[in-house]
């Protein structure tokens, strides 16, 4: 049961071949949130924390950075296994000949089918969790769920006690602290898309060996699994398994085991936490590139800069630790197409990477934007305005998902279309099911009962490989 509490208090994914066996499936995307914080304000243009597919059949979940694993269940069969794209390697984890969820079929589950609440569009019930677990002299305490019976019951590892819940999870929180889901959508996969692809190899867990003071053997518990953090980099624990250090794939050691955490390097360079709680980064050879000062780094490989925050304040940091934008803001999301969305007091706009405001720093929410459009949320719906004179020209739509041809994705009801950059509907709203154009193509049916197709920018039916 702690790695549950750990696990909630840490938390704060094209077009289809139709020869090929499907799978329709809701994509879930989740943000954390931590004490405090209003989650109805949220920075849904933030990445989100995990994304996850679900069906009667599957459950795939994928943290935002993949490398660092992707965890597929087959329902049916119980059977589990873990991917790393980096590596090419899989893990499994469960071969069906075990129960999921054995350890915590003990759970005090409580259905609170009196209240409701809306998340992400989806009428949710409530769902209570208590347990005695002793966590920090909290003799007792309260996992609080919302849950909708509209999408199956979708689990994972660490969270394996959600297979006794009735329904989809949208939101989980303990102590103030949780993860929350903030957008949803049906897409259709291939099925080969919740197997273990044929070029990936078995990744092994080796057992160490040591000896001690009469040179008996002992077999070492097989907890010391490596840790990778790039295809060639992999973390280590010192004797007390308290602080990490980085080793290479060849067992050379490249820091000594003195940090807290590491993240998965991204273009060469990770963020680290040390035996301070400060945050700095450093590269694959150890090398600093960031002093140990600030409270918080998240490092964007695309643009080289950092957002960072010193005590409760947020900005935009150079590869080379100057501010590019001063640590003012209550939090600022990384950089896309030259913007970054900032929020102050409560309300959110949008600042250029000199940090002159661009969008008015007044609106409750701003959920995505690129360099033409921003997406935000007014009265329970979802509006399209443009940057260039912060103006509105579309409303009323249960969801809009932006995409980068410019044509994005708009829900009204149980139905599906697409407008254009001026607020437009330019592909009718008339779908059951849809995705996003990734390259000028997106996947839609007519109703949840027929066939998957393909479409352009035009509504045309197309042909793909």
């Amino acid at each position: 049961m702690k790695r549950i509490f750990i696990a909630i208090t840490c938390i704060a994914f094209y077009a289809l071949n139709l020869q090929a066996q499907t799978q329709k499936v809701f994509k879930i995307d989740y943000h954390g949130f931590v004490q405090d914080q209003n989650i109805d304000q949220i920075d849904n243009s933030a990445e989100y924390a995990m994304r996850a597919w679900v069906n009667a059949d599957y459950i795939k979940v994928s943290p935002q950075d993949v490398d660092n694993g992707i965890e597929i269940i087959n329902k049916k069969s119980s059977k589990s296994f873990m991917i790393f794209p980096a590596l090419e390697q899989y893990h499994i984890t469960n071969d069906g000949t075990e129960m999921y969820a054995s350890e915590d079929t003990d759970l005090n589950v409580e259905l609170i089918t009196e209240k409701s609440k809306n998340i992400a569009g989806y009428d949710c019930k409530m769902a209570l969790i208590k347990t005695d677990f002793n966590v920090e002299d909290m003799e007792d305490y309260v996992i609080e769920i919302w849950y909708t019976e509209k999408i199956p019951t979708i689990y994972w590892s660490q969270f394996s006690f959600l297979k006794q819940i009735p329904g989809a999870v949208l939101q989980v929180s303990l102590d103030g602290n949780g993860f929350i889901a903030t957008n949803i959508t049906q897409e259709t996969l291939k099925e080969n898309e919740f197997s273990i692809p044929e070029s990936y190899t078995e990744y092994e867990v080796e057992t160490g060996e040591i000896y001690n003071e009469d040179d008996s053997l002992e077999l070492e518990e097989p907890n010391q699994e490596e840790m990778p953090v790039d295809e060639d980099r992999f973390l280590y624990y010192d004797g007390t398994e308290t602080y990490l250090g980085l080793k290479d794939e060849n067992d050379n050691i490249i820091t000594k085991p003195i940090y807290s955490y590491f993240d998965y390097f991204r273009g060469g360079i990770s963020t680290v936490i040390n035996d301070d709680s400060k945050f700095g980064s450093m590269d694959k050879n150890g090398n600093i590139k960031i002093p140990f000062k600030y409270d918080f780094l998240a490092y964007d490989d695309e643009y080289q800069q950092y957002i960072y925050a010193e005590g409760e304040k947020f900005g935009i940091l150079s590869a080379n630790d100057k501010p590019i934008i001063k640590a003012e803001y209550d939090m600022v999301s990384h950089m896309n197409d030259g913007y970054i969305a900032a929020q102050l007091n409560d309300k959110t706009g949008i600042i250029d990477s000199k940090g002159n405001i661009i969008v008015p720093i007044s609106y409750p929410i701003i959920i995505e934007f690129n360099d033409q459009v921003f997406v935000s949320a007014l009265d329970d719906s979802y509006v399209l305005f443009s940057i260039k004179g912060n103006r509105k020209i579309s409303e009323g739509f249960d969801l809009i998902s932006l995409s980068k041809d410019s044509i994005h994705l708009v829900q009204k009801g149980e139905k599906y279309g697409y407008i254009n950059n001026e607020g437009k509907i330019v592909i009718p709203i008339k779908y059951s099911i849809a995705t996003s154009f990734e390259d000028g193509v997106a996947s839609v049916a007519d109703n949840e009962d027929s066939d998957v197709y393909s479409i352009n920018t035009n509504g045309e039916i197309v042909e793909t490989n």
